[in-house]
């Protein structure tokens, strides 16, 4: 080793190597592809796992959409038995006594199926959503009683304990009550169905964005280890090469 004299400057270094590069300079060759290969392969995974994340989200929006449209279908079935049943009941009510039978028998299987479309919302519906709970409530409550002043005035029938003849003045309250109750369902489900479409379609476009932010990461830092270790390559082919003279 040279000592250098004491009055003579020692050489200032300028100049300092990166550490990460440096050390990577220091591999061998297959040593240097192996790292790049391994951090491809991370790459891919980070995308593919970002990728598989943005799907699942998706499919549980899209799932939730299908709920919102199934709802919205159940509540139009039992909103149709209503219609038909109205139609029903004024056919009840003018029909000659000959007719009545055919007729009211018409009402009570309309009825059933009112209420069997509306427990079928009902099963499915939210709740944990104040408003369609409180709807829910409002057309039951509207309903029990419907059915008994129609039975009542429409085909008859005895008032149960709790009812009189003078509530009949209520019926047209309740009727309102139930096309109020189910308009109201109706507009809560697809105002919902609305924000599940939307929401779906601004996770689409985050997911897209991502994906291509991170694709197009990832060929940038293949494209910069594939010219490091390339140029690493060629310099100590160089050094080589000069070493042997040719």
């Amino acid at each position: 080793m040279t000592d250098f004299p004491a009055d003579t400057a020692r050489p200032v270094v300028t100049v300092r190597r990166n550490a990460v590069l440096g050390w990577f300079a220091d591999r061998g060759i297959a040593a240097k592809v192996f790292i790049t290969v391994l951090l491809m392969t991370v790459m891919a995974g980070v995308i593919g796992t970002v990728a598989l994340s943005r799907m699942s989200t998706m499919d549980d929006n899209m799932q939730t959409m299908a709920q919102s449209n199934d709802k919205v279908a159940r509540i139009g079935d039992f909103w149709n038995a209503m219609a038909n049943l109205h139609d029903v009941s004024v056919a009840t009510a003018v029909a000659p006594a000959a007719e009545k039978a055919a007729t009211a028998s018409q009402v009570v299987k309309l009825t059933e199926r009112v209420t069997e479309a509306f427990e079928a919302y009902k099963a499915v519906a939210p709740t944990d959503v104040a408003d369609v709970q409180k709807n829910i409530v409002s057309f039951e409550e509207a309903w029990k009683d419907f059915q008994v002043l129609r039975d009542f005035g429409l085909l008859g029938k005895a008032l149960p304990a709790g009812y009189s003849p003078a509530d009949m003045s209520r019926f047209p309250e309740l009727s309102a009550r139930i096309n109020t109750a189910t308009a109201n369902l109706t507009k809560l489900e697809k105002d919902h169905a609305k924000a599940m479409t939307a929401e779906a379609a601004d996770s689409y476009e985050s997911a897209r964005t991502l994906i291509l932010v991170l694709l197009g990461a990832g060929l940038l830092l293949a494209l910069a280890l594939a010219r490091l270790v390339s140029g690493q390559m060629v310099r100590s082919l160089r050094s080589l090469l000069r070493v042997l003279g040719m």
